[in-house]
This record gives structure tokens, sequence and C-alpha cells, in this order.
């Protein structure tokens, strides 16, 4: 409702503008009215103060009024004007309306006519004010990057959103009005049940505030705040109002915010419904068609005439009584009547209305007449509600929304400067904005508004700090749009964000990475001993935690059935006179006594106030504050690092103070355990050197010390068997040859460990024939079924096969046959003697383990050797046909000859001591025979 409207009447006709300003000042207190004569006249009033409407006289004086109209429009464009004539009313309403008329009105004999004009002025007016008001608004929240939306109760119909929506959500407006839930298709699905589940409370009448993610296209990358509140009317929820803000802004510091427009749906276009006649003495209300239908009256008997209770009974039901109550008021004061409820029209439908009458009385006070107006308001209502919502967000805004005139002076502020700032909006209104800005950011914010007042529509962006009403000092960032063009505005919009924690943020990470930067430059010294990089870890520490006293300790606990233990300080930093090196006291009168027994860092900003520490810690140390946690090496306590101050924090120890003690005690245990295991290995080495050179000794010893009298013994004992042969000598040379035997194998076993492998293409087939040659194989066969060329050392691989074909004659008896075949990744040699049983094979390549009495026990573990030396592998299992196979593999292969290829050796007859019969079996393996020469086949 309009409080005052001001009113220019401008008329030739003297005695009709005075009687009308008479009536209607007289009948309609909020309405004053100024008159001229001549149109000239009326443009210098209009120069000279503010009117709300303008009435003109068709014919004013000596100009047309519709060259006063023009020059009106001139000033304003949407100023309501209304034209008012005697003569040819359609063609003078035609034109008055082309020509930009907000309303015609014809002149009439009688007193109707004044009222009909002054219901026409105040709709007129606050129709105006309603659309500026209007579109200021719009102005103000077009600017903003947050999500306004509006749907009804059961989310069926989407009523409003703002195109901020499309680009958070990455899905388009049309869409969203098609399908009013398609939102919930843009959030993230691990949130869409908690969405829903805000939707279904937003129903039953309960607020929401929530975050998820949102937008498909972008991976959902976008973080939203959602803060919905359902609108009651009695008690029904009738519609939901939705709030959404982009949270991701510390992610994407640098995006220019989109625009975001306010579309309201609805226009004011309302207009006369007709006029009423009550005769309150007889009760015969009397109305036009279109009145007698917006009541759902039938229009013929509406023009007879009618009861009153039959336009009343159409009232919406909780309107009725309070418009009763009104008709009755106005009936026993005689005064006007003024009025805005609901009815239902002829179709059903529900429209607002206002209805203006005055009760006219006799001389005894008694009511005989009561005439007046209906307006329907119903999209003036809609446009209302919408503004009222459109406030409601501004209040809910996180925001603040500021206009500055060219100056910078402050002319509307928005609730959230309250929240903010601590400022009530009207404790700012008026002042130039830029008082409030730090001094050392007034400069750069100057330079940026000067950049805006250049071009109509330019944006700014601009981040400063500005005082609170307590004096302290937030960041904002500031994004300002230049509407100084926009009538509507008249102003610099600015949308300001709080962004001070985000700016603590920036600092604390930048002042992490200096300090991390220095930590990496300190552990990477190389210059540096342990004890000197502790030394200024604990300086480091102290100055980042901004913290006096630094240490390192050594705890030595007691065992489990002896309680106590002592602390002894490593190393420190700082003056405090208990906490120096070489200083030591009982673990129980100790901060650290806490610390060692929490699984994470200890931190407390009071220790005063802090249960978990004694009495008798606080009155050894006297300290205020402590943060430190365990140092381990090999995951065995060593003792504590740990930062301290003799007077409490006023606030807690944040994520980034506990996250760099925990770095610090981490690389403090790494460096201790690495120096621990330098030294144990330093050691190890110096015992192994010493045992390379015992055993170098022991192999000389054997070489020469124990061969040279083998020799000599073999010597003699051939001499005695050319003079005298016995079972005794045989039995001596026996012994001599296992005693060479033993030695050879342990010679080979000291050597090897002095022997690098030196791998090189080694033909298998061909190094098997060596191998069968070098040893005694009596009646043994060998099948040779491979053709492959190996990756070895030779001299190393010929010591594995002749072990283990030595092995396999030794165990396998008269006339035992070796196969030597391939294997995925190697090879196997094979035997069908007598084999292994199962429970043995863990134990062959044990030195000093065999089943045979002349063995050494040593050949296997020889072949052990070579395979671990290689990388390789080797298995023990059954053979084909019994006996024993190994299995070497993890071997390189290198080639395999084709079908025609050989690479075999065919040896002619050895000296004479053996036969040697080579079978091609006409796939590429080969089966050699060895026999003694002369032997008997029956033996």
């Amino acid at each position: 409702m309009c409080d005052s409207v001001s009113v220019l009447l401008v008329d030739a006709d003297v005695e009709f503008a005075a009687e009308a300003a008479g009536y209607v000042e007289r009948r309609y207190d909020r309405i004053t009215v100024e008159t001229a004569t001549t149109a000239a006249e009326g443009v210098t009033q209009l120069e000279q103060g503010t009117f709300d409407c303008v009435v003109a006289d068709c014919v004013t004086g000596t100009n047309d009024a519709f060259d006063f109209l023009e020059a009106v429009r001139d000033r304003d464009p949407d100023r309501p004007f209304i034209v008012v004539a005697e003569q040819d009313p359609e063609t003078v309403a035609a034109e008055s309306i082309s020509r930009g008329a907000t309303d015609y009105l014809q002149k009439r004999s009688g007193t109707g006519q004044f009222d009909l004009l002054a219901n026409r002025v105040l709709n007129a007016v606050e129709r105006y004010r309603a659309k500026r008001a209007e579109r200021r608004l719009g102005e103000l929240t077009e600017h903003t990057d947050k999500i306004l939306s509006i749907f009804d109760a059961d989310w069926t119909e989407l009523q409003f959103v703002n195109s901020a929506y499309a680009d958070i959500w990455g899905r388009s407006l049309e869409r969203l009005h098609d399908d009013p839930t398609d939102f919930v298709n843009g959030v993230h699905p691990d949130d869409r049940e908690r969405v829903e589940e805000a939707m279904a409370a937003l129903s039953s009448g309960d607020p929401v505030d929530l975050e998820c993610r949102v937008n498909e296209d972008e991976a959902y990358g976008r973080w939203v705040r959602i803060r919905g509140k359902p609108i009651v009317e009695g008690n029904e929820v009738v519609r939901v109002a939705g709030f959404a803000t982009e949270i991701t802004d510390q992610k994407r510091q640098e995006r220019e915010l989109r625009d975001a427009k306010l579309q309201l749906e609805a226009a004011i276009d309302a207009g006369t419904v007709g006029t009423w006649e009550w005769d309150v003495r007889e009760d015969r209300f009397v109305a036009g068609p279109a009145f007698a239908e917006t009541f759902g009256v039938d229009p013929a008997a509406a023009q007879e005439g009618v009861s009153l209770e039959r336009f009343v009974s159409s009232i919406h039901a909780n309107d009725r009584d309070r418009v009763e109550s009104a008709i009755q008021a106005a009936i026993d004061a005689c005064e006007s009547y003024e009025q805005e409820y609901r009815v239902h029209n002829a179709a059903g439908e529900l429209r607002w209305v206002l209805a203006r009458g005055h009760v006219e009385c006799d001389e005894d006070g008694a009511a005989i007449r009561f005439p007046g107006a209906l307006m329907d308001i119903t999209e003036k209502k809609r446009a209302e509600h919408e503004l009222q919502r459109h406030e409601a967000f501004l209040e809910e805004s996180t925001d603040i929304v500021t206009v500055v005139d060219a100056a910078g002076t402050i002319e509307y502020h928005s609730p959230s400067v309250d929240e903010i700032l601590g400022y009530d909006s009207t404790d700012v209104t008026g002042t130039n904005a830029f008082e409030l800005a730090h001094p050392d950011d007034r400069g750069e914010l100057v330079e940026a508004f000067g950049d805006l007042l250049g071009v109509s529509g330019a944006s700014e962006r601009a981040e400063a700090r500005f005082r609170t009403a307590d004096g302290e000092w937030r960041w904002l960032e500031v994004h300002g749009t230049n509407q100084l063009a926009n009538p509507a505005v008249d102003g610099i919009v600015v949308n300001s964000r709080d962004i001070t924690e985000r700016k603590r943020q920036e600092r604390e990470r930048k002042a992490l990475i200096e300090f991390l930067q220095r930590l990496y430059d300190l552990t990477t010294d190389v210059d540096r001993s342990l004890e000197e990089k502790i030394s200024r870890l604990l300086e480091l520490g102290c100055e980042r935690l901004d913290l006096p006293y630094g240490f390192l300790s050594r705890i030595e606990r007691r065992e489990a059935d002896e309680p106590g233990g002592t602390q002894t300080i490593v190393q420190a930093h700082g003056t405090h006179d208990r906490l120096q090196p070489g200083e030591s006291g009982p673990l129980s009168r100790t901060y650290c006594r806490e610390t060692i027994d929490s699984d994470d860092l200890l931190a407390t900003a009071d220790v005063a106030a802090d249960h978990r520490y004694t009495g008798e810690a606080y009155e050894q140390f006297e300290l205020g504050c402590y943060v430190g946690g365990q140092v381990r090496v090999e995951d065995e306590l060593y003792g504590t690092l740990c930062f301290a101050a003799d007077e409490p924090r006023e606030e807690e120890f944040s994520t980034g103070d506990r996250m760099i003690v925990r770095l610090m005690n981490r690389w403090v245990s790494y460096e201790l355990e690495r120096h621990r295991t330098t030294a144990e290995l330093e050691r190890t080495n110096e015992r192994l050197e010493r045992t390379n050179e015992r055993l170098e000794s022991f192999a000389s010893v054997v070489s020469h010390d124990l061969r040279n009298p083998l020799n000599v013994a073999s010597g003699h004992l051939e001499l005695a068997r050319t003079n005298q042969d016995s079972d005794h000598l045989a039995e001596a040379d026996a012994a001599l040859d296992r005693i060479e035997t033993l030695v050879d194998d342990l010679l080979t076993l000291a050597r090897q460990g002095d022997s690098a492998v030196e791998p090189e293409p080694v033909s298998l087939p061909d190094l098997v024939d060596d191998c069968w040659r070098s040893v005694e194989t009596g009646n043994a066969a060998l099948h040779v079924e491979t053709d492959r060329t190996i990756s070895a050392d030779r001299t190393r691989l010929q010591q594995l096969l002749e072990n283990l074909v030595r092995n396999a004659i030794d165990h396998g008896g008269e006339g035992v046959t070796v196969t030597i075949a391939d294997v995925d990744g190697g090879f196997a040699l094979e035997d069908d003697g007598p084999g292994i049983p199962p429970e043995e094979r863990d134990r062959v390549f044990e030195p000093g383990y065999t089943t045979d009495p002349d063995g050494t026990g040593l050949g296997l573990r020889i072949v052990e050797e070579v395979v671990d030396d290689h990388d390789w592998s080797i298995d023990v299992a059954d053979g084909n046909d019994g006996g024993t196979r190994f299995d070497v593999t993890g071997v390189d292969v290198l080639e395999s000859a084709d079908d025609e290829g050989n690479h075999g050796k065919k040896p002619a007859d050895d000296e004479g001591d053996h036969a040697t019969e080579s079978i091609d079996d006409g796939d590429g393996a080969r089966s050699v025979e060895r026999r003694q020469s002369g032997a008997d086949e029956s033996d």
C-alpha cells in the first residue's frame, strides 16, 4: 500500500479543478492535489516539485494536453499520467493511450467521478511504485552468483529460478521447467539420497541446510551449499524456496562470476473492474457485468440489484469476516472504505481485488448510500509476493549487496552487512565506502572504482580489508558493476564476499610451504652430521610453532614388573635449565610420560587445565603448553620429540602445527634408524672381511698344507702296491681317494664366494658332452633331449652339471640312465635310479648330507651354491621312470637350434677307454651311451 500520494491536476476549468481537488483531499486523506491552469504552468510546477501522478484535461489552456504529456514523458517515461476530457470519449481515450497516457477518464457530473478519479490515481501510483521497486530489486539480484529457486510444495511446478542454475548445475533451464525435479539428475549419485531426503523435509515444513556435488559435465567437480525454506500460508506448506551457493571458490579463485538474472514472471496489470452502488436502506446492491462476473453473480441480476450478502458470499472464507467488519465500520462512522481480499469469480478462479468506496449518510448520521469502485489486483499481489520472496533471499544471502553512487557514497546495504561486518545497514548508509577500507588497500579499490565509472555495464573485481564495527579487519572479495545508466538502480552495484578464512588459509599454506622447503634443505644436507641436523630441526620447529623450547629425549622404561623409568635429554633448543642435553630424571615426573602412552601426537594449549598432566610434571618443568610425539626406531620406542613454552597458548595447536610435529618426529625416527642400520652394516662388513680372510687362509691350508702330505702318501702307497698288493693297501688307496675328493669339494665351496658370475652364451648339449667325459660314468647312459643355448657362467655351470651327473651315477647303481631335458624356463637332469624319499628331499642340499658311505655330502651343496649365484631355482622331484629329477628354472634361455641343427658333438673314442655311440632319434634329441672299453656285456 502507498503512504502519501501527490497529484498535479492541470485543467483550464478552474472551478472543476478546485472542486475535484477539494473533494479528493477530503475523502482520501493520503492524497494531496496541486492545480495548474495551463500546460506551461504544469511544466514549471513539475520542475520545482515532485509529483507521483499527473492529471490533465484534454485541452489545457492554449496548449494541447498531448504536448504536455510528451513533455512529461521526456522527463520520466513511467510516471502515471491520466487524461480527462468531456468530448468524444472514444477518440480521446484511444489517442491518449497510444501517446503513452496511463489511463483515461471522462468528465461527468456528480462526485462519483471524483471517487473514480481517486481510485485510478491510487492504483496507477501503486503500480508505478511496485514496478520501480521490482526493477530495482531485480537489478540488485541480477549480479549475484547464487541460485534462487521457488517450487510448489509437491515439486511438480517450478515457479522461479535464476540463470545461475544453468552455469553451476550444468543443466538447462528449459529442462528444469519441463521437469522440476531434473536438478536431482545433476547431483552426484552418492549425494542424491540426501538431496531427496531434504526435498521431503521441505515439503513437510522443515528447513534444510546441506552440501552436495553437482554438474555432471564437469565430473561433479562443483560443490554447492543448499539452504531451503518452506513457505507456509495458514498451516499448509504452499511453496519451498531454495538458496544455493557455490563453495568451490578456493579451487577456482580466478574464475569470473557470471551475472545471474532474476526474472519476475508476473507483470502488474491491474485495471478497474467496475463500480458499484449500494442502497443501504433497501439493501439493493447494483453492479455492472464485469463486477458481477468477478463475484460469480448473474450479470442480469446484478444490473437489477441484489442483496449485499449475495456478493459477500463469494469472498474467500479467510477474508470474509474482515471485509464484513470493515463495511460495518465504514457505515457506523460514515467514512471511506478500502479493503483488499480474495474472491471466487464465475470461472471458479481465485482473484485478488481492491475495493474502495465511501458511505453517504443523512442528517441523522444514518447510512443511505454506499458507492465505490473495484480493482483487480491479482497480478499486483503476485508481484508483491515475488518482491517479498526476493527480499527474503537477500536477507538470507551470506554476501553483502551494496549500491554506491558515483562518489562512492553508500545508498543501500543488504542485511548481511550486520552478520559479516557487524553494522546495521542504517549505520553505514550515507557514508563513503572507501572510508571502511584498510589504508593499504584503499588505493587499489579507488583505482578499480575509477575504471568502472568510465564504461556503462563494466565490471571490476578486487580484494581488500574492511573495518568491522568492533574495529577488526576482515578480507572481502568485491565485485562491482556500473549500473549508473540504469534508472532503476542509478549506482554501482557491489557484491562482496567474506574471504577472511580463505586468506588465512593462504597465509598458512604459504608459511607451511616455506617451512617444508627449509626442512627439506636441512634433511638433504650431506655436509651436516646427525647431531647438527637434529639441532637445526629443533630450532626450525621452535621458530615455526612460536615456542621457545624444543628437545629430543631418550626414554628408558623398566621391565613390566618394575614401575617407573627415566627420561634423558639428548638434544635441546632453548634456555630452560631442566631441558638441556644430559639432564635426566624420573619418567613419572615428566610430560613425556603421557606422550609415550598415547597412540597419537599429544598437544595441549593449557597444561594447567588439562587433566592428563600431573602436578609433579608441572612442579618439575613449569610448562604452560606442550606438543610432542613418540620417536620410534625399528618399531621400538626410542624417546620423544617435543616443543613447549612457559605460558599457555591463546589458541589450540592447529592441524598444520600438529602435522609439522608429526613430520619432524618421523624424520628423526628415520634418521636414527638409518644411523643405527649404517653402523650395524659397517660392523657386519668388518666381520665379513675377517671371515673371508680366515676362509682364504683355510683354503690355502687345505690346498697346500693338506694336499702335499696326501700326494706323498699316495706316492708311497703306489710304491708299496708295486712290491706287494693286498686288500689293506686297496682300502688305504680308497681312503686317500675319499680324502682327495673331500679336499676338492671343500676348496670348491670355499672359493665359490670369491668367484663372480660372468654370464655368457653356453650350449647345453656341448657342455653336457664335456661334463660326461669329465666324470667316471661306468656303464651309465646319457640322453640329451635339449638343444638350448642359455646365459650362464660356463665354469660354474659345468660344476653344477658334473656334480649332478656324479650324484646320479653314485646313487643310481649299475646301468643308470641320465637324461638332460627342457623344462619351462630352464632344464632338468633326471635319472632312473632308486630316487630320494620325499621326506629326505628338503635335506639333500645340506652340507654333509649323503646316503653314500663314501660320499662327502658336499656335491649337492655346491650345486645349490651355483644355482643361488645365478639367481636360479632348483627343485627335487620324482623322475618319469622312478629315480630323481632336478629342475633348474629361472634360467635366461637365449635360443634353440632348428629342427635340422645339431649342437651336440660326436666325440671319438676317448683314448681307447670308452666307446661312444650317438643316436639321432629324428626330433633333434640325442641318446649317448658310454661303456668301459673291453667290458663284458654280460656283466
